[in-house]
């Protein structure tokens, strides 16, 4: 099993142990945002300069971390699309009186756009040599995972506790700070990997939900 599922079953289980369910739907389309978190943290560790230091070849590190990017995309495409529509409430969440930890969402989306359009070849070119790009797309790394951290922990539904926040601000801060200890292997990310992983994922979160709200 590769890291980010293990990340995914971990925060998932944190999340169902500490708290209420909140309804099948608003669990469902919360659970995939809880997902891209766990994809967001194994992005971390799954880099071009942790393979390179465990001695892997960079094609299978790049192949690894662009399939995981496009799930964990896709993931927060489905947590703020599908709250928006199944609860007209969320649309509150998105004006100028929202909470500091959904402008802290709203922010890490705006940089994920950002980070994944500049990561194409054309773009990256453009960001000079590519010391440089990697630098840039690093920092704009951690700044994201530091406000889907503080989305995820702050809005107070599902990390509630103090063992629990404890717990996942530490794995937040062993993956950003330790890239490259852990290796999900590259056969994984293969198209056929990335579409089992998908599955794989969307079956925790319907478990979650599940448990949840019985």
């Amino acid at each position: 099993m590769n890291l980010a599922l293990i990340l995914s079953a971990l925060l998932l289980a944190l999340a169902a142990i500490d708290s209420q369910g909140a309804g099948m739907v608003w669990d469902l389309f919360n659970g995939a945002g809880i997902i891209a978190f766990a994809f967001f943290l194994a992005l971390q560790v799954e880099t071009l300069r942790g393979s390179r230091a465990r001695g892997g070849s960079g094609a299978g590190a790049i192949a690894v971390h662009t399939h995981l990017a496009y799930l964990a995309l896709g993931a927060v495409v489905i947590h703020a699309a599908g709250l928006l529509v199944a609860d007209e409430m969320s649309w509150e969440y998105v004006t100028v009186r929202a909470p500091l930890y959904m402008v802290a969402g709203l922010t890490s989306v705006a940089l994920l756009i950002w980070l994944a359009l500049t990561s194409t070849t054309s773009r990256r070119r453009g960001l000079g040599a590519p010391a440089r790009f990697q630098s840039l797309h690093r920092i704009g790394s951690l700044v994201l995972l530091a406000l889907v951290a503080w989305h995820v922990i702050g809005s107070g539904y599902y990390f509630a506790s103090m063992p629990v926040r404890a717990i996942v601000l530490g794995a937040t801060a062993g993956c950003a700070l330790m890239p490259g200890v852990v290796s999900a292997r590259s056969k994984f990310m293969t198209a056929p990997g990335t579409a089992l992983t998908a599955a794989i994922a969307t079956s925790l979160v319907g478990v979650f939900s599940l448990v949840r709200n019985l």
